[in-house]
């Protein structure tokens, strides 16, 4: 018989412990994400490559913004602006912390949470692959 998994487990309701266990896997996946920036041609548009979070530049802009299913409330509060590289790339440093996480699982169904653990694990295949391992 196999070991059942916190994967395969995602599709009953998760107790307490299982669901933080939930917040940590998914923040500790996104720790192990680079964040990076490619450009098409010489400038414009750039694309985010980053695998773990969900975003785009907006109108071929500078400042990295959260698409629809990765906003969470907590992204409100983050300061972004073409001063700085900190503050363009403010908020996918946001979404990779654990109070971002906390949040976006919380606003996910069972269902949710396990398309969220399978796009993760295939976020972590790409990356790997791009690595040669």
């Amino acid at each position: 018989m196999t070991e059942e998994t916190l994967y395969d487990r995602v599709s009953t309701n998760l107790d307490e412990e299982e669901y933080n266990q939930v917040i940590e896997w998914i923040w500790n996946a996104r720790q192990g994400q680079e964040n990076a920036v490619w450009f098409l041609g010489s400038v414009k548009p750039k694309r985010s490559i980053n695998k773990s979070t969900r975003g785009e530049f907006v109108d071929g802009g500078d400042i990295w913004h959260p698409n629809e299913a990765e906003k969470q409330a907590c992204c409100e509060k983050v300061k972004t602006s073409d001063d700085t590289p900190e503050e363009r790339y403010a908020l996918i440093a946001h979404c990779q912390t654990k109070e971002h996480v906390r949040a976006l699982v919380a606003s996910l169904d069972n269902r949710g949470i396990r398309k969220e653990f399978h796009r993760m694990n295939k976020a972590i295949a790409k990356t790997l692959e791009n690595m040669g391992a």
